[in-house]
Formats: structure tokens, sequence, C-alpha cells
């Protein structure tokens, strides 16, 4: 009986030596779980949580030991995850990866499923290195910390941060961080306007990264047109929409997906206020001075128009700038007493295919003239600066 005892324990220890180690973490052959900080707003930096391996730590790939840390995501959205420079021993890398099933190959590569290998040796005097990576709700993550020293131990803080790519209130003039997503097409930013004018979208896309914008109204019904902005390209003017005091909208907000870069974009509205004097038709256009520059807004969901009145005393050329600062464009026309319109001649200023500014020139002799202001489309709107001379 003793020597059958024997053999099933010899027969048992045999067994557990040829099942591979794929994970290891906490010495017992698991990754570490890691909460994640869910950050919304610009400056915000996740906490700070001391690592360290040692060559006691279990093997995972051949002669490589350290740990497996996880990373669970709790929604849509982008996990970044930052190590400060390595203290101690020399020769530690790090994988990260969405599996935990790290393996060294032959050639010195680790054999990881993402597109690019996101593998890193780490010396005394090497930086901060930063981890990216998207994902839907309980998607995972990975990192090992390795060493093949025979006798190594490395210190490090990890900091793991968590931006959702979700719908959310945006408040004016704070600059907020969201994610990217594999399987969410768009993301809905509310807002209030608290002054009537318009409100301006700075966008800081991540890398190679195409978005388009519309504006939606309280019910999210579309107001406005959509439209694109590229990463390659520097944009002089911020896009612009025309609100309305105390209405509440929606920034609508759509990114590649997938996403062509996996770290986290940043966005900030900002509100001013236009107080502007202007007619609703030619009958109640309101007088603008030469030489003076007026500002007008135009809102979207409907074709509109602003109206001026203008006093020339003599017979002379006139020059009249409209300075375009539309999601689009913005039009306007010159007409004469009786309502006709008149012919002028057209000089436009373009930044990156965009109109910034019109001018026309009209030899007008003396009386009365009117501008008029206004979108072709109703979906685009914004603000406009308006001078004669």
């Amino acid at each position: 009986m003793k020597r059958r005892i024997i053999a099933v324990t010899v027969a048992l220890l045999m067994m557990i030596t040829v099942v591979p180690v794929t994970a290891a973490a906490d010495g017992n052959g698991q990754p570490i779980p890691v909460d994640l900080d869910v950050l919304a707003f610009e400056g915000e930096t996740a906490q700070k949580n001391p690592v360290e391996i040692t060559d006691q730590d279990p093997v995972v790939s051949k002669n490589y030991r350290g740990k497996i840390y996880e990373f669970t995501l709790p929604q849509p959205g982008t996990l970044v995850v930052t190590l400060s420079p390595l203290s101690g021993s020399k020769g530690t890398e790090m994988v990260f990866d969405e599996t935990k099933d790290f393996v060294k190959a032959d050639n010195g590569d680790w054999n990881t499923n993402r597109k690019w290998v996101t593998r890193r040796w780490s010396s005394l005097e090497d930086g901060t290195s930063t981890f990216y990576g998207n994902g839907k709700a309980y998607d995972k993550y990975y990192l090992a910390l390795v060493n093949n020293a025979d006798n190594f131990q490395s210190q490090k803080i990890l900091q793991a941060a968590f931006y959702p790519a979700t719908d959310r209130t945006l408040e004016l003039g704070k600059t907020y961080v969201f994610g990217g997503s594999y399987d969410k097409k768009y993301q809905d930013f509310k807002f209030t306007a608290t002054k009537s004018g318009y409100v301006s979208v700075v966008f800081s896309p991540a890398a190679e990264n195409e978005a388009t914008f519309s504006l939606l109204d309280q019910n999210k019904k579309r107001l406005s047109g959509q439209y694109g902005r590229s990463y390659d390209i520097g944009y002089p003017y911020p896009l612009t929409f025309g609100v309305q005091k105390g209405k509440t909208y929606y920034l609508r907000t759509a990114i590649d997906v997938p996403p062509q870069d996996a770290r986290p974009h940043r966005i900030r509205l900002t509100n001013s206020e236009i107080k502007e004097k202007s007619g609703t038709s030619r009958k109640k256009a309101v007088s603008v001075k030469k030489n003076k520059t007026v500002k007008g807004y135009i809102l979207p969901g409907k074709k509109t128009s602003d109206w001026y009145k203008v006093k020339v005393t003599k017979t002379r050329k006139v020059k009249f700038f409209v300075r375009n600062r539309f999601s689009d464009q913005c039009y306007f026309d010159i007409y004469n007493k009786k309502g006709k319109k008149l012919k002028t001649k057209q000089k436009i200023s373009k930044t990156d295919g965009g109109v910034r500014s019109k001018t026309k020139y009209v030899r007008l002799t003396k009386g009365t003239y009117y501008v008029k202001v206004y979108n072709k489309t109703k979906g685009d709107s914004g603000y406009y600066d308006l001078k004669w001379k």
C-alpha cells in the first residue's frame, strides 16, 4: 500500500512539472488585477502604485521571471498605462498585450496578438513608458514586467488611467479627455449655452484619427451640417456654431471606427457672447456707420438673414468686407433702396480650403443701400464681422 502511495505521488509530481507556466504575478501564477482610475479632465492623473519584480517571482516565459498585471475596462473607452523610469537592476523588459500568454521567441521578440509588438527594454537611464489600448466593456489588457538575470530586483511606479468613450455633459470652458471605442460610432456631448452668440469647438484628436461634428437640439434632432476635422491639418480657427442663451444642445462627435490610434482625444467648448443689432428684413435693417465693424451671428436649423443699412453721401467706390467665422460658408449681398440686388466684384480669402473672408467692391451713387448677411443652407451657422468704407 505504501509503494502505491509513493508511485501516485511521483506521478502527480511529474504531471505538475510538465504544465506550462504562461502567467505569473502574485506568486500563485495569476495576474494581479489593477484598479483603473476613471478620468475626464485634462490635468487629472491616476494614483501611483509601486510595483516590484525580483528573481523570486514565478516564470513567465522560458527563463524570464516577473509579474503580470491585468487591466479590465469598465466600459467602452481608452486605457492608458504609465510606468515611471526603472530603478534597480538593468535588463527588465515590458510587454503590453490583450493576452496574458506571453512567449519569448528564439529571435528575441515577444509574440503578441497586437498589430505591433509593444516590447521595451529598460535600463536605469530609460524614461517613462506609456501603453495605450481601446476596447469595449470587460475587455482585458495585460502588462508583463520580466527579467532573465540570475539575480535582479527592479522597481517602478505604475499608473492606470481610463477615459470612457461615452456620452456626457460638458462644462463650457473646460478641456475634457475622452476615449475611443471599436463599437461606438459616435459620442454626444451635452451642453447648455449661457450666452447668445456662438460656441467654438477645439478638438485635439489622437494622431491619425478623423472626426466629424454636428450640432443637435435638445431632442437630438440635427440642426447643423456635418463638418470634418482631420488630424493632419492645422486649422487656423476652431469650428463654430451659432447658439441661443438658455438652450440645451448636443455636439455629436464621430471618430474613426476602429480608431486609427489608441490614445485618448481632447475637446473644449467655449461659449462667446455677441450683442447683435441687426434687422430681420430689409425694412427693419439697422444702420451701420462707415468704418465701423459690427458683429453678428446666425443660428443653425433654418435659413436666416441679418439686414443692415448704409448711407453713401456721394458717388464713389465702396468696399464691403465680411469676415467669415461660420462652420462652413457665410454669404452677403448688396441691395439698392428699391430692393434690387447689385452686381459687385468679389475677392475671396481662403485658408486650408475654407473661405475666411469676402470683400465686395461696387460703385454707388449717393443714397441708401442695404447689406444682407445670410446662410444658404440651414445647417451653416456661426458668427461674422461686417465693415464698409
